[in-house]
């Protein structure tokens, strides 16, 4: 998480972000490659574990709303993502 905070487990705007830019880019065509980049790096690992074991994201992760809502993101990216070559 980012150094420099009073409670290490509280989670940023910043570490929300990334996370979400990381899930992102994972259901782009090119997803597998570029996750693989991001797993070589143990600090982005670390925001995306602390992040995804956060209850409150863990909890609205688990609903049918956020569910419905990823399901559209990744249509959506299958439609505008510019494919490999």
């Amino acid at each position: 998480l980012l150094t420099g905070l009073k409670h290490p487990k509280q989670l940023s705007l910043a570490d929300l972000h990334l996370v979400n830019t990381m899930d992102h880019f994972s259901h782009l065509p090119s997803g597998k490659a570029i996750t693989a980049e991001f797993q070589k790096s143990t600090e982005l690992m670390k925001v995306k574990k602390a992040v995804e074991e956060s209850p409150d994201i863990a909890a609205w992760r688990a609903s049918e709303e956020w569910k419905k809502l990823a399901e559209g993101s990744i249509t959506v990216y299958a439609i505008t993502a510019v494919a490999e070559d």
